[in-house]
């Protein structure tokens, strides 16, 4: 079985927390929890990661590989703008078919739900009997 490969933040170490994680041994120590195969990071890691105060260890995950779609999309919502960009290149090369924003709202585009008035329906014209 594999082991979680990310670094878990000490509180109260005496430190602040805007140390990218493996930065300051003393704020940040080695998870090493069990994971299933497959995954870099256990599940408390990457919720602590993904919730961190810190703008600058958001953008770290955002920026990391092996990183799932729902931390991703959670990171494109971020209020910090270098975070929520770093998190929506990084879902943008999972899903390579999609090459811009446009593909994907050309592709949702709904028909008009009315036509255009003609001549003979165009209501601004018309006369009413009063």
């Amino acid at each position: 079985m594999s082991r979680c490969s990310s670094w878990r933040f000490v509180a109260g170490a005496g430190h602040d927390s805007s140390h990218r994680p493996g930065g300051c041994r003393t704020c940040w120590v080695p998870c090493r929890e069990r994971v299933e195969p497959g995954r870099e990071q256990c599940d408390g890691c990457l919720a602590a990661l993904v919730m961190h105060p810190e703008a600058e260890i958001r953008l770290t995950l955002a920026e990391s590989t092996g990183v799932d779609r729902a931390s991703l999309e959670t990171l494109a919502t971020d209020l910090d703008l270098r975070v929520s960009l770093a998190a929506q290149r990084a879902l943008d090369d999972l899903d390579p078919e999609v090459t811009s924003d446009e593909d994907v709202f050309d592709a949702a585009k709904p028909a008009l739900p009315f036509s255009a008035p003609t001549a003979e329906t165009d209501w601004l014209t018309e006369e009413t009997d009063r």
